[in-house]
């Protein structure tokens, strides 16, 4: 792995952290805030799962050799498919809040959780 290789898988995985840090924010310190925090933390997530998206397939080219990756990327796939199935882009915090702490966190969860294994292998010193 080269070195544009290896920060990209760097960024990559600080970009999973922060998904979860804000599903963490949603899930546990939304009542602490106001709507519009609320709101504006909804929305970086749901740019965050985009960006995760989009950056899946540079990902499946670096860890080409790795023999789960194919796996982890078709699970994230079908996360975001449950994702567009169930509104979550289009509707209002206050009803997402609640499909956040169901399905969204736990599902994510899972999955950022195997897929760091997977990438540490090849980012940690």
């Amino acid at each position: 792995m080269n070195e544009q290789d290896f920060y990209f898988l760097q960024d990559y995985n600080a970009l999973l952290d922060a998904l979860a840090e804000a599903y963490n924010h949603l899930r546990d310190k939304s009542g602490n805030c106001s709507d519009k925090v609320n709101e504006q933390v909804l929305l970086a997530s749901q740019e965050a799962v985009v960006k995760i998206n989009e950056t899946n397939k540079t990902v499946k080219e670096i860890l080409k050799n790795h023999q789960s990756i194919s796996d982890y990327l078709h699970e994230f796939s079908s996360f975001l498919n449950e994702l567009e199935d169930s509104g979550y882009f289009y509707q209002d915090f206050s009803i997402q809040q609640e499909f956040l702490l169901e399905k969204v966190y736990p599902l994510f969860s899972l999955w950022k959780n195997n897929m760091q294994k997977c990438l540490f292998r090849y980012i940690a010193h």
